[in-house]
């Protein structure tokens, strides 16, 4: 007999700067992506094979929030935000069963979320750029 895993949305959670995220949409809460491949692979004329290790640390979290989520005010407010000073630390803490997690000391949000006005309430998506993605 196999064993039963359960996932539990409420064991995921987003912090960013100290802060906790609240207020996500229904549907993917958060993505996670690095920018490039981890590897680089090259083949010869004759089929041999090299592979090159990527430096690049960079990568993407994206967060969909509730249009009347009080974290859309927040990570407005970050994304006007310019200079050195401007950089955040991010964690995203899955505390599920091989959940995967993941944290940066360098963030910034790329952009104000679109801002759609409707008679129901609407999605706001917020990609955030993180200069030294690690997955755990």
């Amino acid at each position: 007999m196999s064993d039963v895993i359960t996932y539990d949305p409420l064991k995921v959670n987003l912090v960013i700067k100290g802060v906790a995220i609240t207020g996500f949409a229904d549907g993917t809460m958060i993505e996670i992506e690095k920018n490039e491949d981890a590897i680089m692979p090259y083949v010869g004329t004759q089929g041999e094979v090299s592979i090159a290790e990527n430096a690049d640390k960079t990568g993407t979290i994206k967060v969909t929030l509730q249009q009347t989520s009080p974290s859309v005010q927040y990570l407005n407010t970050l994304a006007k935000q310019k200079g050195d000073d401007a950089a955040f630390p991010i964690s995203v803490i899955n505390m599920n069963t091989n959940g995967v997690s993941a944290s940066g000391t360098k963030a910034r949000v790329k952009k104000m979320a679109t801002e759609t006005i409707d008679k129901e309430i609407k999605e706001r998506e917020f990609e955030i750029f993180v200069a030294d993605l690690d997955l755990i």
